[in-house]
């Protein structure tokens, strides 16, 4: 782990180059720090009891730390994050 960014690494591929993790916020979090080790990430979404977000802003912080930023913050509890890699 990545000073307490989420391992994309290890997340599922669901097809067209997206890969997808569920995430417990314990709570509501405009924010999100990924890690994808070796690849480009693009703008991630959201989705949590079929309401979706997507990324309003997102950049590099460092050593394949991601930081994706949210018009609004995420509800605590499970969420799926999917985001494109290539």
């Amino acid at each position: 782990m990545h000073s307490g960014a989420v391992e994309l690494g290890e997340a599922q591929d669901v097809g067209d180059g997206v890969r997808q993790a569920i995430l417990t916020l314990t709570a509501a979090q405009g924010r999100l720090r990924l890690h994808v080790a070796d690849r480009s990430p693009g703008r991630a979404e959201a989705i949590f009891e079929g309401r979706s977000w997507a990324a309003k802003h997102y950049w590099h912080e460092g050593q394949g730390v991601w930081v994706y930023e949210f018009d609004e913050a995420l509800p605590a509890g499970q969420i799926v994050v999917r985001v494109p890699v290539a």
